[in-house]
């Protein structure tokens, strides 16, 4: 991208100063006009570089439920809101603060990566806490007491009385015989082999996978609420 002349370049710096006063005030804080047109400009000038630029180091670490625009969304999003953090060591000329704001944003995003990877660490775990929880219908002490928890298993067992009964069936069961620790599920062979029979699978491969698919689905209704 070729220089663009003095007037572009007092345009993006007038919007990063803009919206670096913004980012100062309270996160409630509702955005001026002043700094909506900001973000309107510097959303066009950066979007297809940022979107890129996660398609090409992101897009293969995220998890699964969180779509590509969606997390371009939230780089900008906390790009805009940390604005008065920016600290430009080169303003002169539109390539160099370009160059500078594209490092920025590019830190955003894997930052928002790792936090993304760390919500989905922190949802798994919880989510075969609570089912082992449910399906030994027991109360375990080590079970933090909280809203969070509370939302999450009231979310669990909403979404388990949807399923139908082989789902449910193979869930609850899985689940009374899971290692914590190693988060393996240790089913009996007599266990396992009457569960396929009941069930309908053709091999503990086929029962694996089928669990698998149908835990993923409750971790994604978690994520919501977590």
């Amino acid at each position: 991208m070729g220089h663009l002349g003095d007037s572009d370049l007092r345009e993006l710096l007038g919007d990063i100063q803009i919206l670096a006063k913004q980012a100062a005030l309270p996160p409630d804080t509702a955005f001026s006009n002043e700094a909506r047109d900001s973000l309107g400009r510097l959303f066009d000038r950066f979007m297809m570089r940022v979107y890129g630029y996660c398609r090409r180091h992101c897009l293969s670490r995220l998890p699964i439920d969180i779509p590509l625009d969606e997390f371009v969304e939230t780089v900008f999003f906390r790009f805009v809101r940390s604005a008065d953090k920016i600290r430009l060591q080169n303003e002169a000329s539109t390539d160099d603060i370009e160059r500078q704001l594209l490092s920025c944003f590019h830190r955003h995003a894997e930052w928002a990566l790792r936090d993304a990877g760390k919500k989905k660490a922190t949802t798994e775990e919880l989510t075969d806490v609570v089912m082992r929880d449910i399906a030994t219908q027991s109360t375990n002490v080590d079970l933090p007491s909280n809203p969070r928890v509370a939302a999450n298993r009231a979310k669990l067992e909403a979404e388990l009385n949807k399923l139908d009964s082989r789902a449910s069936d193979v869930l609850v069961t899985s689940y009374q015989h899971q290692n914590l620790d190693t988060r393996e599920f240790q089913l009996p062979e007599d266990v396992r082999v009457e569960l396929c029979k009941r069930c309908n699978f053709s091999s503990a491969n086929a029962l694996a996978q089928y669990r698998l698919r149908r835990i993923n689905e409750l971790r994604s209704k978690l994520l919501s609420v977590a």
